[in-house]
């Protein structure tokens, strides 16, 4: 542990002389003030979610995914959301007879994806009654053909198996309304309108909801091309359906529980083009201005919505670092679990409800490999990205909930946030985001030393870390080896050495920091930030 830096430091808003710089090679201070409490944001304790393809879902239904999820719910004080959905969602119809799989998409490719149309059997749903401590979010079929009477003969199977038959209403979180209606061909947003409520309607009737258990719709699920412009060439916008949707004060304005959009730090090309490799990084995902840049239209978004209705919250219900053609190194890889933390932590401050980490199992920026049938892994694994969940988790808190507000150090490679505790208003947690790349090799791997100031009623500071020796190109140690092991905190996620579950890398300690006074009493401490590494430190 290096010793407080000789010099004089940041009190609470107010600066005062640099410190001394440090003298070990390849270090850059840095001071990071924390801000007042006043204007932070809540944060809900079910922000972090994750997401499954809608087509793809039998894919999860192992205890590989569950353990995967578990790890994460445990670490939560309300259920962790999961979105079924996407585009295959509004391709999707059930068949009571189709005995032989659980989903076929009719395709002669060797592997489906989400543009393929689907029949589903009854084993399809089996999936929805696993992750018992999770709740769900459910898409209904609403695609350029839609049919009512199909489209409920898929939700009343999906309700059915993720409530119990209905004994268990609460593990709905919502029925998404369709997915990224701004491209159907056969209907705008009058239509759109139009055709929602006709299934609100006969959810509400079908699944006897009463009173607030109506308020169970998400609607928009607009897509990530249009949601982070400001001109679209699509038919709608988010606002656009928004405006005339909530110009009255109708039934089915008031069954609208969320709005969602969806988001992508990265889309690439699906037909060849570039491919988005670790060099990409330090430009896309390893960026903080590239990222708060992307986050600026759902920023509006969720001002404008406040302005039409405060009750209904903007969700990005579909997120992933990249999609398109992009090598896992980039999309899935330890760079982009740098780029998962800053990103939930800046859409937390710009006031966004949850954001939903979607899935399939051939996709590069995927959590996990549920299965042995992607393309570019060939097995179950845990990727690289994976350590950026736990991390998110922690920051937002299992008992003592937080309001967030960033610390804008005006840095395109380095951020941080405090996180004050809501009923008191005092800081609880500090995040640091150390964005600038580094990959294994000969040289020094350079580091910022963050000095801060944290008053005079704190007594303890123990920091945890999100790190790789490898660096930003770390897959992880299923697909990398030990070698390329990424952790949270001294725990690693894997299928060769815990089917998924945490597991505590030997040797590992916690990391209590030295807490020096000023004559004043206040307390100062100094925090190491390796270069392609995150750090929380959790005040007491």
């Amino acid at each position: 542990m290096l010793p407080l830096l000789a010099g004089t430091f940041l009190t609470m808003g107010a600066t005062f002389a640099k410190p001394v710089p440090s003298t070990c090679v390849g270090c850059t201070d840095v001071t990071i003030p924390i801000p007042a409490s006043t204007g932070a944001v809540a944060v809900p304790a079910d922000f972090f979610g994750f997401g499954f393809e809608s087509g793809l879902l039998p894919h999860y239904d192992n205890d590989f995914s569950v353990n995967v999820v578990h790890s994460i719910q445990s670490r939560m004080s309300k259920p962790l959301v999961i979105r079924v959905g996407g585009t295959s969602g509004d391709h999707i119809t059930f068949k009571p007879e189709q005995t032989k799989v659980a989903a076929d998409c009719h395709s002669s490719k060797k592997f489906c994806n989400s543009l393929d149309d689907y029949t589903v059997g009854p084993d399809y749903f089996d999936a929805l009654k696993r992750f018992e401590d999770s709740h769900w979010t459910l898409q209904a079929p609403m695609g350029d053909e839609m049919k009512l009477e199909a489209s409920m003969a898929f939700l009343q199977q999906a309700w059915g198996a993720a409530t119990n038959k209905g004994a268990n209403k609460e593990r709905v979180a919502a029925i998404a309304l369709g997915n990224e209606p701004n491209w159907y061909k056969a209907y705008g947003v009058d239509g759109y309108i139009q055709r929602s409520q006709k299934i609100q309607e006969q959810v509400v009737k079908d699944f006897k909801l009463q009173g607030d258990e109506a308020r169970i719709f998400q609607t928009g699920e607009i897509a990530a091309e249009v949601a982070s412009k400001a001109d679209s060439p699509s038919k709608f916008t988010l606002m656009d359906l928004l405006k005339p949707l909530f110009k009255g004060t109708s039934t089915q304005q008031k069954e609208i529980k969320y709005a969602a959009e969806h988001y992508y730090q990265v889309i690439g090309a699906n037909d060849g083009g570039h491919e988005y490799t670790a060099a990409d990084l330090k430009d896309t995902l390893m960026n903080h201005k590239a990222i708060t840049n992307k986050l600026a239209p759902y920023a509006a978004a969720v001002k404008s919505l406040n302005g039409i209705d405060k009750s209904v919250p903007l969700v990005i219900s579909e997120a992933g670092s990249a999609i398109g053609n992009t090598a896992v190194e980039f999309a899935g890889g330890f760079g982009a679990a740098i780029w998962a933390v800053d990103f939930h932590l800046a859409a937390m401050w710009h006031g966004i409800q949850r954001v939903c980490n979607t899935h399939g199992p051939d996709a590069t920026h995927a959590w996990w490999l549920p299965d042995d049938t992607s393309a570019h892994a060939k097995t179950r694994a845990v990727q690289g990205i994976f350590p950026a969940a736990p991390f998110i988790a922690d920051f937002i808190g299992n008992d003592k909930l937080g309001k967030i507000k960033e610390i804008d150090l005006k840095n395109d490679f380095l951020s941080a946030y405090a996180m004050f505790d809501q009923k008191t208003d005092k800081l609880s947690r500090i995040a640091i985001i150390n964005m600038r790349q580094w990959e294994y090799g000969p040289a020094v791997r350079p580091r910022y030393v963050a000095q801060i100031d944290i008053g005079k009623d704190v007594k303890s500071a123990v920091v945890q870390r999100m790190q790789s020796e490898h660096g930003a190109a770390a897959l992880g140690f299923d697909l990398g080896g030990p070698q390329q092991n990424v952790t949270w905190n001294g725990e690693q996620w894997s299928w060769k050495l815990s089917k998924g579950l945490g597991r505590k890398v030997a040797g590992y300690e916690e990391e209590k920091l030295v807490i020096n006074k000023d004559k004043n009493m206040n307390g100062h401490i100094s925090v190491n930030v390796w270069d392609t590494e995150a750090v929380i430190v959790q005040l007491s």
